[in-house]
């Protein structure tokens, strides 16, 4: 073609060191090119990991931030919990050093304890929560639901029983010991309540004295301060279960008393 042959043609005419400089030329572009993309990359990569970096810290402060969060409804919890436990115990105070106390009074100081109870759970959000004391029936070998917190049915007391032979709440009292479900349909004795109003899922049992149990319902997993409150409750509630023995125990005194005066 003619544009090939000029194109050799020109380059024989070139002196040697043409080529020489040319060679230098490129050298040198093809370093310098190596240089500013080096630098270019090292631009790219610093801007990255500065996002990075910056995704990181957000992501971290975040964490922090909800576990300030977390830390800061346990403080309430607690704080609003040792309140209310306070005043309980003032109560119990006032009951035991009531010499002519009753047990119409014992059983109202125990209706306020577990009242009381879900008020002090509520900082979990959304969530609900309900407490009730059974006590153990010998002649029907059954717990029966002596006193519930405001969100039981009112028809529960002397009609809802549980089978100490053949129910979670059963179990516990059989076995003396603390039974913490978060799912409580996963517990191979529990049994469905076709009455209940509610879709409690999780449940805490704990023993009462020999007398029977105490149990906790909740929409969601408890926490371990909800845990930690709710034993404090139930030494609170064994405390005033043995005031009302007491209670009992004085009336049948005076009772004798009278009698025998008679």
């Amino acid at each position: 073609m003619i544009g090939e042959d000029v194109m050799i043609r020109i380059i024989d005419r070139m002196p040697d060191w043409t080529f020489a400089v040319l060679s230098i030329l490129l050298i040198i572009g093809l370093v310098l090119g190596s240089f500013y993309l080096s630098r270019f990359a090292k631009n790219v990569l610093r801007a990255l990991e500065s996002e990075s970096s910056a995704l990181a810290i957000s992501q971290e402060n975040s964490t922090l931030t909800s576990q300030n969060n977390d830390l800061q409804d346990a403080n309430t919890q607690y704080h609003h919990s040792l309140q209310s436990i306070n005043h309980l115990f003032e109560d119990l105070i006032e009951l035991r050093n009531d010499c002519h106390q009753t047990y119409e009074e014992s059983l109202e100081v125990i209706k306020k304890i577990i009242d009381t109870l879900p008020l002090s759970l509520s900082s979990s959000r959304g969530d609900s929560k309900r407490c009730a004391v059974w006590l153990s029936s010998p002649t029907t070998n059954t717990l029966d639901f002596h006193t519930g917190s405001f969100n039981f049915p009112k028809d529960y007391t002397n009609s809802r029983k549980l089978d100490i032979d053949d129910s979670t709440g059963g179990r516990c009292y059989r076995k003396n010991e603390v039974i913490d479900l978060d799912d409580v349909t996963d517990d191979p004795d529990w049994l469905k309540n076709e009455e209940s109003r509610g879709n409690y899922k999780s449940l805490i049992c704990i023993p009462i004295l020999n007398l029977g149990i105490l149990t906790v319902d909740s929409l969601s997993p408890f926490n371990q301060e909800s845990r930690n409150i709710i034993c404090l409750y139930a030494k609170c509630i064994e405390l005033a279960y043995l005031q009302m023995f007491d209670a009992l125990k004085f009336q049948d005194e005076e009772l004798n008393g009278s009698l025998d005066k008679n």
